[in-house]
């Protein structure tokens, strides 16, 4: 597979799973457990190929998030009450990535930093005294506006005519900002990005 022309534009839809995890500090929150969560992203790619590398651009949304577990003391009460929540982190992401085609395999990496900008913050919440009921509200005041890190990525891509291509990409985002105004949280992802790509312009 030829790698493209220096002067190529693509542009391009994304969109895959995620799978997302938060780092924290244990110290301040006692007896809460959180744990992984599978969610998605979408959004537009823009690749431009320089003459040995490529600068990649995108414009995603990501639904990052976890899921929390606490156990409440008695307080009188004959049992323990626990409580279950879903927290949903809406994003809007732009990394910028710098990236090489291998061998002209079609495989290419690619790396580089992130900027995210928080629309919302909306948590889901369970209780074993109510459950059958579901507690929505949003939260969004608690947390940082913007979160920032590296992404990295490893991929396939193919031809299936001259100015279309798809390809599929394991990216890994780390977080390098403590996003929590009350404790430190870094958000975490890795995701199976798929992607249709068109070729717009050529020098």
């Amino acid at each position: 597979m030829a790698q493209q022309t220096p002067g190529t534009l693509q542009l391009g839809l994304v969109a895959g799973p995620s799978h997302v995890f938060f780092d924290r500090d244990d110290v301040p929150y006692g007896n809460v457990t959180i744990s992984s969560d599978i969610r998605w992203s979408a959004g537009l790619s823009s690749k431009y190929q320089l003459n040995k590398f490529f600068l990649k651009v995108d414009l995603l949304y990501e639904n990052k998030g976890y899921g929390a577990h606490a156990i409440l003391p008695y307080n009188g009460r004959q049992t323990q009450e626990e409580i279950n929540q879903k927290k949903h982190f809406h994003y809007l992401t732009l990394p910028l990535l710098l990236g090489v085609d291998i061998l002209q395999s079609g495989i290419f990496l690619n790396a580089g930093p992130y900027i995210g900008r928080l629309l919302s913050q909306i948590t889901f919440e369970s209780s074993s005294e109510a459950e059958k009921q579901t507690a929505r509200r949003n939260e969004t005041m608690g947390w940082e506006k913007f979160d920032y890190g590296i992404s990295g990525g490893i991929g396939y891509y193919k031809e299936i005519t001259p100015i279309l291509n798809v390809s599929a990409e394991i990216r890994h985002n780390r977080g390098l900002y403590d996003i929590y105004n009350w404790g430190n949280y870094n958000p975490n992802s890795t995701s199976l990005l798929l992607g249709l790509h068109y070729t717009l312009a050529t020098k």
